[in-house]
């Protein structure tokens, strides 16, 4: 009876591992508390399978230090988020709404991703040291695309407090398969990195 209870304490365990999962950021707090995007990747972490995070919220998140490093397939949706429109590349028909504004200087990265197969869409990603860091070779068959990385929310504009330190977006040596902008399924899904020391920009 006890090994009967315990199979299948596991096969739900690992059934609940593998599903996919959808978690919602309705606060634009930095901390570890309900509904922030910080609790949200960590929570995207217990789970094997493809997450994905949607926003119910739109604003600027102030963060402090590094977000957990993505280690599992996940897609972060910022064009969920209230009145974002994918629209056109650089102009005012693309509406942004959720920011992430980096401590300036510090080695704080947007977003780390050593996992494959994640997808990170419609953010704006502001003055962090790196602005997104692919860091591991065996990280593969990621796409990014819809952001504007390094400029004000319009895309349009750069300041001291938007530009990104180091890298708008960072790919380990010797990553491949990776996507950046557009997969030539429309222009619209591009991105825009500017006003970064070193703007690593490219298809691997």
């Amino acid at each position: 009876m006890k090994k009967t209870i315990l199979v299948t304490i596991i096969g739900f365990l690992f059934f609940y591992a593998s599903k996919a999962a959808i978690f919602t950021v309705s606060n634009t707090g930095d901390g570890t508390g309900a509904g922030t995007l910080r609790t949200a990747i960590t929570n995207a972490e217990l789970t094997a399978a493809k997450d994905t995070i949607n926003f119910t919220v739109a604003g600027t998140w102030t963060v402090a230090s590094n977000y957990p490093v993505i280690t599992k397939p996940l897609c972060i949706n910022g064009f969920s988020a209230p009145g974002a429109i994918q629209g056109q590349l650089g102009t005012a028909v693309r509406q942004l709404r959720v920011i992430l504004n980096g401590p300036g200087t510090a080695l704080v990265y947007g977003l780390q991703i050593t996992a494959s197969n994640c997808e990170i869409k419609g953010l704006v990603i502001q003055d962090f040291f790196k602005g997104i860091f692919i860091s591991t070779a065996t990280a593969t068959a990621n796409w990014i695309w819809g952001n504007y990385i390094g400029t004000a929310a319009d895309g349009l504009s750069i300041s001291a407090v938007t530009s990104c330190n180091d890298d708008g977006i960072a790919l380990n040596t010797n990553t491949s398969n990776n996507i950046i902008g557009t997969n030539a399924i429309s222009i619209s899904a591009d991105d825009i990195i500017i006003a970064c020391c070193f703007n690593r920009y490219f298809h691997s």
